[in-house]
């Protein structure tokens, strides 16, 4: 993507129209106010689109989905805020960032009704790009089915960030740098979406031989490692949901982790959906 003053500059005012877009479409889901714009917004979505990617700003297919011609404005409305959620960080969290608040959002006010097919459509393709490039676990994250509620997609969109996130500059680089970096991969993988990882999959320099450590009773790594779950689990169940998600979203990316340990962080980061789910519904 050039980075030219004018690209620049372009970029922006793109963002304005996407932005100005989802504002109107989510006032016309509320309100029912611009009857009949449906079409006008349709096409102005799709071509800032196809602008983007003429600017090589995100792929050229398999990443984004125009929209059809019949869509609604809940549709529309979601389909704008995701691509402006990417266009601002210029990379995939800013998307799952933007859909999880948009879906917190609809949860509270009834805003974007109709519009829960195009989170489905939209987080299914992330994901089924993840596990073809092998950076997430078949099988970790379990596909949107269709029918989900704002409050199922709103948590697994905040999942799915939580587990991007973790704190390092990389992982926000931008996503054509990244694609160029894999271009070597083939075509396939870079229309399957998530080229943008390089940065995840760096690999970790060899560590020097360690010296020999005295032997200790039978059992007894297995019980401090217990104990400082206990801890840990302790400590951490003091902390807000969301927080919580984030410690242990960490504790994943650190890697070198065993069987059981990867089986309990999956369970407790299930047990936290529940929980946030229950909290979603009470409220």
């Amino acid at each position: 993507m050039s980075t030219e003053p004018g690209a620049n500059k372009e970029l922006n005012r793109i963002l304005g129209v996407l932005k100005q877009t989802a504002r109107l479409a989510q006032d016309a889901t509320l309100s029912g106010a611009y009857a009949g714009g449906e079409k006008r917004c349709i096409r102005q979505h799709n071509s800032v689109l196809n602008r983007l990617q003429e600017l090589e700003v995100i792929p050229a297919e398999g990443f984004f989905l125009p929209l059809e011609d019949d869509a609604s404005f809940a549709e529309i409305g979601v389909a704008c805020s995701q691509l402006a959620g990417y266009l601002k960080d210029r990379d995939v969290i800013g998307i799952l960032t933007a859909t999880a608040r948009l879906a917190e959002d609809a949860t509270h006010s009834g805003a974007y009704e109709g519009g829960e097919h195009r989170c489905i459509q939209q987080f299914n393709l992330f994901l089924d790009g993840f596990h073809k490039t092998g950076f997430i676990p078949a099988g970790f994250f379990p596909p949107l089915e269709e029918g989900a509620s704002f409050g199922e997609i709103g948590i697994a969109y905040s999942h799915l960030a939580a587990y991007l996130k973790n704190g390092g500059e990389d992982e926000s680089d931008s996503l054509l740098k990244d694609l160029k970096d894999l271009r070597d991969l083939g075509t396939k993988i870079r229309q399957a979406m998530p080229d943008f990882l390089k940065p995840a999959q760096v690999s970790t320099p060899a560590q020097p031989a360690q010296p020999a450590q005295p032997a200790h009773p039978a059992n007894a790594s297995n019980v401090n490692v217990d104990n400082q779950h206990a801890v840990d689990t302790d400590r951490n169940a003091e902390l807000p949901i969301s927080e919580r998600m984030r410690v242990l979203s960490e504790q994943l990316r650190q890697g070198n982790l065993s069987s059981e340990e990867l089986q309990r962080i999956a369970e407790e980061l299930r047990a936290l959906g529940d929980l946030q789910t229950r909290s979603t519904t009470e409220e």
